[in-house]
């Protein structure tokens, strides 16, 4: 992730609140919802009355600390319930940085912890320090100016920036500064951001220390003119037109939006929005006859890897955590309906708390869409010239997040049937970088004519293909890891593998027979799976204490779509990344336990010990409070389609009733019609 792509209304010292109503008009009526815009005023005034940070201390990271589970369980309408904001405090005077709990019913910090050697995700104070210490250091002018930059100023007034974590570098796990990873853009004169870094140049600096701490300037190849400037017309080619679909609901839409909660048809749930995991949705609820039943408590993406892979150091120590690091409602953007999303989307205003705004909110609205979306025909059956149908339509609520060249869209699907599922939408640009090579090494061994045996053929590249004559595109790897935690009819729930085989009914029977077996998980650390889709293995939730009349218990079954295996070393599987080793991972319920790489990833070193890895340990996860994580990855080997600019790559996972229902619940929605006449051509 690069954040020099960052729209420059970001840099400010900002945190993200979804609300569906304007801030002043905001109330606080359940535990989960999110905090108002007089918390946040609250909240600053706390913090500054408490007299305990200097001025050389910054905040950030500012979100709600949900409350335990246990006291949303039991909360009653008008009951009293707890309100804590979760602060992250960085002294670079001082050179250290804080975890802070600020209660508000109490109007007092309530915890003040010491992070030690960990550190908090990057906030936008670390920008303005990075850009002081890089205009500072005459050895990173010189060298841009070695290799054709005109650079009569500052660094930062004519060369762009590109921000990095330091990322996963053992090779810094002695150094206890604030750190961060500086590349630079090639192209000076683009109005996009879509250029190739200088090759051979990068700096780590210390934000502490306000100074580099290494300059790798190695020879590296040259940089070439490349079309890569998007808002170039010239680059993007001659105009194509398409006639508009218009997503249109003349009889009105079929959800509501009411206090942070979402009806949609038999579907119930509570959404929030925070500066880290961008949208949350909560308590959701499906009406089977009249009776809401309980599917699950929680629902987020709990982290995102962009794993590159490079020929030398100057790559090799980009694996990023992009949520853990800059979070995800932090980078959220607006979208308009009939742009980004469709005609018929509502979208939901996050303001924008400013310390230098007069009122202390400025407005961001549309972060947040929701629209339902025609999907074909749910249910079909026909029969001579009578016919039984229903159409399919889909609830989608989603957001948008900028992450340097890419964008994700992060949607949650619901549909008729009570099943639901979640789909990343990759799009952006990719990364790429300058080579001294002018065409494809390895593709005059595949081409004609050629008098090589096909076997003869087989030919690798390593690490990037060629785009352009002196431009590669980068190979990598895109992880999501979703953290469900499933309440199916009550808290307590388990999880059984199923693999299938085939077999004969019987040693003279010729025909094969589908085989099923069956593993039900005792405790979380064998509870670490890959998909399988030689035996179409898949993995249900279920409650072990609930039967319906056939004894059959109530589940969902997880139906993995496309996925891919880790691209990194065995022994970084107790790491922040430890979520790519496993597709499937379930552990017991803890509360504050919400993020697969840890609450404080950043800068971790070799003895980092708060990963997925360790949470799935050896306690029991049969008839207990139990939390699925899933990993849906991308191995992405860019194509010359794929530049200047990809076009659309969606990954998802669907979660199917199995067993919760007792019919098919989308029934109802189902008509007998009489055949149409056919069509005269």
């Amino acid at each position: 992730m690069d954040l020099d792509r960052i729209p420059r209304h970001f840099f400010k010292f900002i945190f993200w609140i979804a609300l569906v109503v304007p801030a002043a008009a905001q109330t606080v009526n359940h535990p989960l919802d999110p905090l108002s815009a007089e918390e946040l005023v609250a909240t600053r005034d706390i913090l500054k009355a408490s007299g305990q940070f200097s001025n050389g201390t910054e905040f950030g990271w500012i979100e709600l600390s949900e409350p335990p589970k246990k006291i949303v369980l039991d909360y009653a309408p008008g009951a009293e319930f707890p309100r804590q904001v979760h602060v992250a405090v960085i002294d670079y005077d001082k050179g250290k940085a804080w975890r802070v709990i600020v209660d508000l019913r109490a109007k007092k910090i309530a915890s003040q912890t010491d992070l030690g050697v960990r550190q908090p995700g990057i906030i936008v104070a670390d920008y303005r320090r990075a850009d002081s210490i890089i205009d500072a250091d005459a050895r990173i002018k010189e060298a841009l100016i070695k290799r054709g930059l005109n650079i009569p100023g500052k660094t930062t007034d004519t060369v762009r920036l590109r921000y990095y974590p330091v990322a996963i570098d053992n090779t810094l796990d002695r150094q206890t500064g604030r750190l961060m990873r500086i590349l630079f853009s090639a192209d000076q004169k683009a109005q996009s951001d879509t250029s190739a870094n200088i090759e051979g140049l990068m700096a780590i600096v210390d934000l502490y220390a306000k100074k580099v701490i290494r300059l790798e300037d190695v020879p590296g190849a040259k940089s070439a003119p490349v079309p890569h400037d998007v808002f170039d017309a010239k680059v993007r080619g001659a105009p194509l037109t398409a006639k508009a679909i218009a997503a249109a609901q003349p009889d009105g839409r079929n959800f509501t939006i009411n206090n942070h909660s979402i009806d949609w048809l038999n579907w119930q749930l509570r959404f929030s929005f925070n500066h880290r995991e961008g949208l949350v949705l909560h308590q959701i609820q499906f009406r089977d006859g009249d009776h809401a039943r309980s599917i699950a408590y929680r629902a987020s993406v709990s982290e995102i890897l962009t794993s590159y892979a490079g020929p030398n150091g100057y790559w090799s120590w980009a694996q990023i955590l992009d949520e853990a690091l800059f979070g995800l409602g932090h980078l959220a953007i607006p979208v308009r309906a009939g742009y980004q999303v469709p005609s018929n989307a509502v979208t939901v205003a996050v303001p924008v708390p400013d310390l230098a705004a007069t009122n202390f909110v400025t407005d961001n609205s549309d972060l947040i869409y929701v629209y339902e979306r025609n999907a074909g025909s749910l249910i079909y059956y026909d029969e001579l010239d009578r016919a039984v149908h229903a159409p399919a339509s889909e609830l989608v609520a989603g957001f948008f997040v900028a992450l340097g060249n890419y964008v994700y869209g992060l949607n949650w699907i619901f549909k008729q049937d009570g099943s639901f599922g979640f789909e990343a939408q990759l799009l952006g640009a990719i990364v790429t970088t300058f080579t001294d090579a002018t065409t494809c090494k390895s593709c005059p061994a595949i081409a004609e004519p050629n008098d090589r045996k096909p076997a003869h053929r087989e030919q690798s590249e390593q690490f990037a293909d060629v785009l352009l004559p002196n431009l590669v595109g980068l190979g990598h790897q895109h992880w999501f890891n979703l953290r469900i935690d499933f309440d199916l009819d009550g808290v307590r729930n388990a999880v059984m593998e199923t693999n299938v085989g085939t077999g004969h009914q019987s040693p003279a029977a010729k025909t094969p027979a589908i085989i099923t077996s069956r593993k039900v998980f005792e405790l979380a650390a064998s509870a670490k799976r890959h998909m399988n889709h030689e035996t179409s293995r898949t993995w249900t939730i279920y409650n072990p204490t609930a039967t319906n009349r056939m004894m059959r218990v109530p589940g969902y079954t997880v139906m993995p779509g496309d996925n891919t295996m880790t691209i990194l070393p065995a022994a970084w599987q107790k790491g922040p990344a430890a979520f790519t080793f496993n597709h499937l991972w379930v552990t017991p319920y803890r509360d504050g336990q919400l993020y697969a790489s840890g609450a404080y990833p950043n800068q971790s070193k070799q003895d980092y010990n708060d990963s997925l890895f360790y949470y799935a340990d050896k306690s029991s996860i049969y008839n207990q409070d139990i939390v699925l994580w899933y990993s849906l990855g991308h191995t992405h080997l860019p194509r010359p389609e794929d530049f200047p600019l990809i076009s659309s790559k969606k990954l998802s996972v669907v979660f199917y009733p199995n067993g919760f229902f007792e019919r098919n619940p989308a029934m109802g929605f189902t008509r007998v019609t009489r055949d149409p006449p056919p069509s005269k051509q």
